[in-house]
């Protein structure tokens, strides 16, 4: 499979527990509707931010979904922790989001899993480095908030909708979590 840069990145957020969820939130309309099972086994592990373009709204996330449990057959595929450097994101006790006081050129390095294919871990690494150090790199359709998910502290958990990885659901499918209870909740529902 050709690497090709993303430009379609579903946010995934922390899950919201018992909070009912909207299905077509995450663009899930047409022939690519998720299954109420399929939805079930999902929301313990994350939840699908809200896009707000056209382009998430044609079945792109069950198909890049699907793409993955293929990849994971295959055999042909990197599944593990790699290392980025970026900017803190800090949050107050109460979970919003700390603008001032920012230590502009401070870089701290942090772990962030990844499901790809095992030819394209090197350029997704330096996807995601490229993307958190230049706030988007400019390069898709929507923030993808890779920034946040990866280098928000401890207090951006009390937020819900706190962005905690994700999912590129065109060109070249992968996943990326910040999360340790949705990287376990992946491992467990992918059987990796």
């Amino acid at each position: 499979m050709e690497w090709k840069k993303p430009y379609l990145v579903q946010r995934l957020c922390k899950p919201h527990g018992s909070i009912v969820l909207n299905k077509m939130s995450f663009g899930c309309v047409q022939g690519g509707r998720l299954f109420d099972e399929a939805f079930k086994l999902l929301k313990d592990i994350w939840s699908f931010d809200y896009m707000g373009a056209a382009e998430y709204e044609f079945g792109d996330v069950p198909q890049a979904l699907a793409k993955l449990v293929d990849l994971r057959n295959s055999k042909n595929y990197f599944s593990g922790y790699v290392k980025v450097k970026g900017e803190p994101v800090n949050f107050d006790k109460d979970g919003r989001k700390i603008y001032a006081h920012r230590n502009i050129g401070h870089t701290i390095e942090r772990e962030v899993y990844i499901f790809c294919n095992k030819e394209h871990k090197d350029l997704i690494v330096e996807w995601l480095q490229n993307n958190v150090k230049n706030n988007e790199d400019g390069r898709t359709r929507n923030w993808t908030g890779a920034n946040e998910a990866i280098f928000a502290n401890e207090n951006s958990d009390k937020r819900i909708g706190s962005v905690i990885g994700g999912l590129c659901i065109d060109k070249t499918p992968f996943i990326y979590l910040a999360n340790k209870t949705s990287v376990e909740g992946f491992l467990k529902l992918f059987e990796i």
